[in-house]
């Protein structure tokens, strides 16, 4: 009986370590590259752009020389990124995409666009997500 409940006690610890990895995010390294005036309205907070078919509609940043194929693009309007982040842990049935989670500083500027490089990563932005795909600090 006693050999059952340390089995029981393992296998739960065993349980828990194993979600804690799953859930625990992973901090993806941005570096900003610049900041332009943006009039145009987009109905946007946050884009990622994976290529440059994907930059058609910013036409006001200058892209030429982007290395497409090692990064990803950042676009967001009005807040300046703080932090971006990924889960291995998938709630929505996808199977190459990570689902990222983006923080944008509280203060914001509607009239310019910020643009940060970040690793080429397959990710995707669900703001609607429950937990929350955006969020501001």
């Amino acid at each position: 009986m006693r050999l059952k409940w340390m089995m029981l006690l393992g296998f739960c610890c065993l349980l828990i370590i194993s979600a804690l990895f799953v859930l625990k995010s992973q901090k993806i390294t941005v570096k900003e590259l610049g900041s332009v005036k943006g009039d145009r309205e987009r109905g946007m907070l946050v884009r990622i752009l994976k290529s440059s078919d994907d930059a058609i509609h910013f036409d006001e940043i200058n892209l030429d020389g982007f290395d497409w194929k090692n990064h990803n693009l950042i676009v967001t309007k009005g807040w300046k990124l703080k932090k971006v982040s990924y889960s291995t842990f998938q709630p929505i049935n996808r199977v190459k995409e990570k689902l990222v989670k983006i923080v944008l500083h509280k203060q914001s500027d509607d009239n310019l666009l910020y643009y940060y490089q970040i690793k080429k990563i397959d990710i995707f932005l669900d703001e609607h997500y429950a937990n929350g795909g955006i969020t501001f600090e």
